[in-house]
């Protein structure tokens, strides 16, 4: 069964990219951080998880949607006349490293990126089973792999590339002394819409970031992307690429979805070795910021979640948009990318240390259904 992912985020989750078990869902932000109020965005969850909100959580594809803190759940109507032929992804296994970098940096798997934004990025890379990355081919490494810039219908729901953008400008915020590496696995219609994104897509970049650990000194990867949460069966090779890394000290970080599912998460956050996060939700009282960080943590009713679930961090986060401007965004996306930024900045040395060093700083949350630990933050505006 072919399997789909989505964005994971509001700004962070409305993107809808496809993912091999479901699809990312996000949330789509509202004019003010005042009156906004988290409301999962199908696309962005889906490739990897269903559509929030629904309560059907089928494998079938979904076209990739608009980002998550752009604009409302992306319109998937016109998605499928999008959808190119399938054309096989090349084998990425002997991939070089395209340069040496001693300066730590984070992988991140995403849609797109506008990279001109970002002055910290070590190198690039793409991989597409559904559309060409910019040299014509289905893979791709080096300067401009990952880039999509503005796109044409960047002011369109149904257009996710901002999201790469937004979790980009998450990690950053949270460590700007960390170098990027953008990595798309979103291809993209003549029109500018997104196309779908497989399993296959991220197993060839997971594949690519362990040929590459280390020359290129990759000591994180982050994928706010989801699918199915009804499904967990991986790609072969993928859950040992991630095995790979947790034992040079890699985490893989993954967002578990915006579909408001209380005992599963989306895939691959579902899988061994990954740390899983799901999202906090404390609306701000007062206008300006994104959430109360006085507020006791309260778990997102829109998170997936189960007992499995690494951790929950806040989803409420004012992140970048390709055109530079700052705009609201939630979700479990915006979660991830915060908890990526934060290991990297608190490294410890090792995986195990690092992760029980945060374990130690969580405290409790919960809501209805759900219970885990929630890492506090500092405030990042």
């Amino acid at each position: 069964m072919r399997k789909i992912f989505r964005l994971i985020s509001s700004l962070c989750v409305v993107t809808s990219v496809l993912f091999p078990t479901g699809a990312f869902a996000g949330l789509t932000p509202t004019s003010t951080v005042k009156t906004a109020t988290p409301t999962p965005s199908p696309v962005m969850s889906k490739p990897l998880v269903p559509t929030p909100g629904s309560t059907s959580n089928t494998a079938t594809p979904i076209p990739i949607a608009a980002s998550p803190i752009a604009s409302p759940t992306p319109t998937a109507k016109s998605s499928p006349a999008l959808t190119p032929t399938p054309t096989p992804t090349p084998s990425v296994t002997a991939t070089t490293a395209v340069l040496k970098n001693s300066k730590p940096s984070i992988a991140i798997i995403d849609v797109g990126f506008n990279t001109a934004l970002f002055p910290n990025i070590s190198t690039e890379a793409c991989f597409l089973t559904y559309g060409l990355c910019p040299n014509g081919k289905n893979s791709m490494a080096g300067t401009g792999a990952a880039n999509t810039g503005v796109t044409p219908n960047a002011s369109l729901s149904g257009n996710g590339f901002f999201h790469g953008t937004e979790i980009a400008s998450i990690i950053n915020k949270v460590n700007p002394g960390i170098n990027i590496i953008p990595i798309r696995v979103v291809g993209m219609a003549p029109n500018g819409l997104p196309l779908l994104s497989t399993p296959a897509d991220i197993k060839n970049a997971l594949d690519w970031v362990v040929a590459n650990q280390s020359n290129l000194t990759i000591v994180g990867v982050n994928i706010s992307m989801g699918g199915s949460t009804t499904s967990c069966s991986a790609p072969a090779g993928m859950s040992e690429d991630i095995e790979a890394l947790k034992t040079v000290n890699v985490p893989v970080i993954v967002a578990t979805g915006n579909n408001s599912v209380r005992t599963a998460m989306a895939f691959p956050a579902c899988l061994p070795n990954v740390i899983s996060v799901g999202a906090t939700d404390n609306p701000a009282v007062q206008g300006g910021i994104a959430y109360d960080i006085n507020a006791k943590p309260t778990i997102a009713l829109y998170s997936n979640g189960s007992a499995a679930t690494s951790f929950y961090l806040n989803g409420r986060w004012m992140v970048k948009q390709p055109d530079g401007s700052i705009k609201f965004s939630v979700g479990t996306s915006c979660a991830a990318a915060g908890l990526s930024g934060w290991w990297s900045l608190n490294n410890k040395g090792s995986y195990s240390a690092t992760f029980n060093w945060l374990m130690t700083s969580t405290v409790p949350t919960s809501n209805t259904w759900l219970a885990g630990r929630f890492i506090p933050l500092p405030w990042y505006n």
